[in-house]
């Protein structure tokens, strides 16, 4: 549970929606436990409330608030078999930004993250500085479903919280590539293995999805294969310091790995 976050971020990247404008992050709670503990879900529903303003995030079209779950906005719905759910919209700006939020029963009072720190301990959430925790997850640019015990890092029955079918499709068919150092400064190392001999394209990517620098490009031999990025475009200049993803596709699989280039 501990490498959750750094998981999210890297298995969900693809070739074709680095292009989209808009990304999808639908959060999902499970409150099975929290009812069997005695509590009872408040006359206005479970709702959430989180940084969503600041990242221009928004529900059926209308612009959410930042830390309101009073705002109508920020509602969830029933699923039914104590399950509610809650689709939102990103801009292509937001993604790469961390979201901090928590699941709220009600309005403030009845929220998540007084009753289990292992929420902080295991990577999906940081201290609020008030001695409770938010849940914190990086916006990625592919529609993305996550589900949720109350008060947990993983679903109440203790699997994965990824629950989009397209994530698994992406960590299954194809092995994952590493990078090292992360963060770097100089350069970087980019190590993968093909199982066969295949099709393979490395390449450095923005933010935006917008291609830096295309590392290789050309049919692969079974094995072991290093690469080197000097943090230098196609043009031979240095980029900027920020965030950066290495992006692989083997006969048209995809992964990516996100990567930090520091002073």
């Amino acid at each position: 549970m501990k490498k959750l976050l750094t998981l999210l971020v890297a298995a969900t990247m693809s070739a074709v929606a680095m292009a989209q404008t808009t990304v999808t992050f639908t959060v999902m709670v499970d409150v099975t436990d929290y009812v069997a503990g005695g509590a009872t879900i408040a006359a206005n529903g479970l709702r959430v409330g989180g940084t969503f303003g600041a990242l221009g995030a928004t529900s059926n079209g209308t612009p959410m608030l930042d830390w309101n779950p009073g705002d109508a906005g920020s509602a969830m719905t029933d699923m039914g078999n104590n399950v509610w759910s809650k689709s939102i919209t990103f801009p292509a700006t937001a993604v790469g930004q961390p979201l901090l939020f928590k699941f709220v029963n009600g309005g403030w009072g009845s929220n998540e993250g007084t009753a289990d720190t292992s929420i902080a301990a295991d990577g999906c959430g940081v201290n609020d500085g008030s001695g409770n925790i938010n849940r914190r997850v990086t916006i990625v640019p592919v529609p993305l479903t996550v589900k949720y015990c109350w008060d947990k890092c993983f679903q109440c029955d203790g699997s994965s919280p990824i629950i989009t079918s397209s994530i698994r499709s992406l960590t299954q068919s194809i092995k994952p590539l590493s990078v090292y150092p992360n963060p770097f400064n100089g350069e970087m190392n980019i190590s993968y293995e093909n199982t066969r001999s295949s099709k393979v394209s490395v390449e450095i990517v923005n933010l935006l999805g917008q291609s830096v620098k295309s590392l290789f490009n050309g049919q692969q031999p079974a094995g072991q294969h290093e690469l080197v990025w000097d943090a230098t475009s196609t043009s031979g200049a240095k980029v900027p310091f920020g965030t950066y993803f290495v992006r692989q596709v083997v006969d048209g699989k995809t992964s990516v790995k996100k990567v930090i280039y520091n002073r």
